[in-house]
């Protein structure tokens, strides 16, 4: 988005910074490509800019948010700062807070649609600074005004992100649902039948979507908190930023394949939230029941094991029960394995090792657990 925005300003004539420390050699070419100056950091950014759009992930918008006041303290500078990200009201304004007492003049900002480099690109903007900010539809920016404080553009932004980007967040889980399930034909079947405007959109949106699941994972908590700020529950939303943090993990593949390494990252959550409830209960039949009837468990690291086959591995659990759960820190899906480090709870999230699943029909067939 932030390179369409400014590929479309430079077009039309206006002298575009960026600051990209940090940011990778892809970035710098888009950058590029877009007519972007790059400049050395945040002084000289503020110090010669009018203003200033912050469009970054909305997870580390708060962080970007407290380096621009740092510098336009340390520049003096007198610009307007728009936030532009998809955060909930009460974050853009606690932002303002943070930018309007180091001196900047501030506008809420909204974007919906593609890149302005394409049609449908909307900006809404609320706020003391909305008027100037709305002076960029001179320069190709379609900027239209809402009426209200700080946090009215966010607003609309996380309300209609929440139907799009939640619709196909919603639409990879059931996909994966399916597949785990083993009803994934009948279902498209009976999707194609009933709802193929739904399903057609579906399918044009998921594959591109792919690519920028790790922007969303903070877009679904944002409109988690922007809902439970007026009473609402915002549970699914954090429910779907999990979605986007699992096909995130599961890397810029084809959709089938990313669909089923997500449904493989499942059968590892699913482990080791049976696990976990196995040590606090003492029975672990429940658990077993994800290996297949030929699995095999391997311990590394321990003088344990090797154990075949499903009954000499529940007979493991049950003469030498595990006495604390695990947690799992990072996930790394793979063509044939998903791999994972864990931690031991009372260890408080410190590394304990590595999980390796191989999954085979929908089964754990082997496990692999290290102790390092």
């Amino acid at each position: 988005m932030g390179s369409g925005v400014g590929a479309v300003l430079s077009q039309h004539g206006v002298r575009v910074l960026t600051w990209l420390e940090g940011r990778g050699a892809r970035t710098r070419e888009r950058a590029q490509q877009a007519g972007m100056m790059e400049v050395k950091d945040l002084q000289t950014l503020v110090g010669e800019a009018q203003v200033v759009l912050s469009i970054v992930p909305p997870a580390v918008a708060p962080a970007i948010a407290e380096q621009l006041a740092s510098a336009i303290r340390t520049a003096r500078a007198d610009v307007l700062v728009a936030d532009c990200n998809a955060i909930a009201p009460g974050t853009v304004r606690r932002i303002a807070s943070v930018l309007t007492s180091a001196g900047a003049r501030f506008a809420d900002a909204g974007i919906i649609g593609p890149p302005p480099t394409r049609p449908g690109n909307r900006f809404f903007t609320s706020g003391p600074g909305a008027q100037e900010l709305a002076q960029l539809r001179d320069n190709g920016l379609d900027v239209r005004v809402l009426e209200g404080d700080v946090g009215q553009a966010s607003a609309l932004k996380m309300c209609y992100a929440a139907l799009t980007k939640g619709l196909q967040a919603l639409g990879t889980e059931l996909q994966v649902a399916a597949r785990l399930l083993g009803v994934d034909d009948t279902l498209r079947e009976q999707q194609a039948q009933d709802m193929k405007l739904i399903l057609d959109y579906l399918e044009r949106a998921i594959p591109t979507m792919i690519p920028k699941a790790y922007r969303w994972v903070g877009e679904m908590e944002e409109i988690a908190r922007c809902f439970e700020e007026v009473g609402l529950p915002g549970a699914t939303f954090d429910g779907f930023a999990e979605v986007y943090r699992r096909v995130t993990e599961a890397d810029d593949a084809p959709v089938p394949e990313v669909l089923d390494r997500v449904a493989d990252t499942a059968l590892l959550h699913r482990h080791v939230k049976l696990f976990n409830e196995g040590v606090r209960s003492g029975n672990f039949e429940p658990m077993l029941s994800q290996f297949s009837d030929d699995a095999d468990l391997v311990f590394e690291g321990v003088p344990v094991g090797p154990f075949h086959g499903r009954s000499a591995i529940l007979d493991a659990y049950r003469q030498q029960p595990p006495d604390d759960e695990i947690d799992l820190l990072e996930v790394r899906p793979h063509a044939t394995e998903i791999e994972a480090d864990y931690a031991w709870r009372r260890d408080g999230g410190q590394r304990a090792g590595r999980m390796i699943v191989e999954p085979a029909a929908r089964q754990i067939k082997r496990l692999v657990v290290t102790f390092e």
